[in-house]
């Protein structure tokens, strides 16, 4: 799966990645220069909005699809050294400098792969240790220091881990998903929804709720064949990939699968057809419309969309 897996960068517009980490770097720089404005210092200013606009306009400029995949990290891995150089020309507390390393920590968890993000705590670790750790007047550890360290490696590892453990199932599904979808024209492709959710939530708890789901994705298992996929996308909603199955049989499938559905509960569904040059996005996109549709006419039934039947 990692040797196959394309480049973050080259699959989705950079701008649209960038934009919201460097929103909350800036945002947490200007805490800082508050600060620094008030003692004064000016030079860790320079260095803070000079050093961050030096990595964004590294992501920005630099021709990373020409490049090697494994060379995406140095984005991050920019921004942990500017967070170490604050560190090491700031004289007073480290906390706010260091809480910034939650951004670049959870880019990798998000577009990097374990190894990165690995090196990533090893980079945040130094960060967060080596600059303050020996006071320099008792020339002894910095207890408070040690303490702040332990305490944000302890909030950023898990939350981290289990980010990029939910981003890495997302990407087995949708290459699962690719890997189903592309092979054969007969290919149909059905997105599913239960009717009214919220209100079997609010009306049994949602604890009976969770059971729903459970029971339904194991009912409707039983329903499906061997080389079908069934993968859960969304709060409430399935996507089932059915190789070798044109429209007809698809939609006999897709009905057992409601008519299953457990509680007395009812769910609507949109199916589309591959049409053997349309994208999986397109694929799944009709079958999406096909399903609002469903929605839209009463729910509790399955729709076709009018092309390719």
């Amino acid at each position: 799966m990692q040797a196959t897996r394309e480049s973050a960068f080259r699959k989705e517009g950079l701008g649209a990645r960038v934009a919201p980490f460097a929103l909350g770097a800036l945002v947490g720089l200007l805490h800082v220069v508050f600060q620094d404005l008030r003692e004064g210092d000016v030079d860790q200013i320079v260095l803070g909005l000079l050093g961050t606009l030096a990595v964004v306009a590294a992501a920005m400029v630099v021709p990373w699809q020409r490049l090697p995949p494994a060379l995406e990290a140095l984005v991050p891995y920019l921004c942990i050294t500017l967070v170490f150089a604050l560190c090491m020309s700031s004289e007073g507390p480290k906390t706010p400098f260091g809480l910034l390393l939650l951004l670049p920590d959870f880019w990798l968890a998000l577009y990097g792969t374990r190894t990165q993000l690995a090196v990533g705590f090893g980079l945040s670790a130094v960060v967060l240790f080596v600059p303050g750790s020996i006071d320099p007047i008792s020339g002894r550890i910095s207890h408070l220091y040690v303490e702040q360290g332990l305490l944000m490696i302890a909030l950023f590892v898990p939350m981290c881990l289990t980010t990029q453990s939910l981003v890495m199932r997302i990407r087995r599904q949708r290459s699962e998903v690719e890997a189903l979808s592309l092979t054969d024209p007969l290919t149909g492709v059905a997105m599913l929804d239960f009717d009214h959710l919220k209100r079997f939530n609010d009306t049994h708890g949602h604890q009976v709720g969770d059971r729903l789901l459970a029971e339904a994705t194991a009912a409707w298992q039983r329903h499906l064949r061997d080389a079908d996929l069934l993968a859960r996308v969304g709060g409430e909603e399935f996507i089932v990939v059915l190789p070798e199955c044109d429209t007809q049989l698809a939609v006999q499938i897709v009905d057992r699968l409601r008519a299953a559905t457990p509680f007395g509960q009812t769910c609507s569904a949109g199916v589309a057809r591959w049409d053997g040059s349309e994208s999986v996005e397109d694929l799944i996109g009709r079958a999406d419309a096909a399903l609002y549709q469903a929605k839209e006419q009463e729910r509790d039934r399955t729709v076709v969309p009018e092309r390719i039947s």
